[in-house]
């Protein structure tokens, strides 16, 4: 049963429960969000379509390094089912960069939500607690933190 989010994604195997912060590349973004940049840049300089379509040019190459970058890097919190061991991996272009051991056995009372409020927005981050935090990721809505949350607590660990 997995679940995909802009931001966020939720695998669920036999042996294996994901949960990652990679952040998909929209190729429709990338190439629509420059368009109204150039148009308004061209109505701001007085008309010249030159200057617009060099900043569209520049404002989109701009982004796409910032989606491309958001994409080969991110974190992954998996937990084994089957011994209950929980990692915190952080990944370049899927392959690990490193991998820190979080807790020997998975407990669903070490996940909090930490609420972090800023500019009038609402955030969570996700914590996975033991002698210290962990943060693994910011959830950016109530509904995200629900979800996550619920399908933490239904995990089944297997211990052998």
């Amino acid at each position: 049963m997995n679940h995909t989010s802009t931001y966020y994604h939720l695998e669920e195997s036999d042996d294996f429960f994901v949960l990652n912060n990679r952040v998909e590349v929209s190729w429709k973004q990338i190439l629509l969000y420059p368009i109204p940049l150039g148009l308004l840049t061209c109505v701001l300089s007085g008309g010249s379509l030159l200057v617009g379509a060099g900043f569209a040019l520049v404002f989109g190459f701009l982004y796409l390094i910032f989606r491309y970058s958001a994409w080969f890097v991110y974190k992954e919190l998996r937990i084994n089912k089957s011994n209950g061991e929980v990692l915190l991996i952080q990944k370049i272009l899927q392959k690990d960069l490193s991998s820190t051991q979080l807790d020997k056995t998975y407990s669903v009372d070490a996940i909090k939500f930490e609420r972090h409020e800023r500019s009038g927005q609402l955030r969570y981050i996700l914590l996975y607690v033991t002698h210290q935090d962990h943060s693994v990721m910011v959830v950016k809505s109530e509904r995200d933190r629900s979800i996550i949350e619920q399908r933490l607590k239904r995990l089944k660990v297997r211990l052998n």
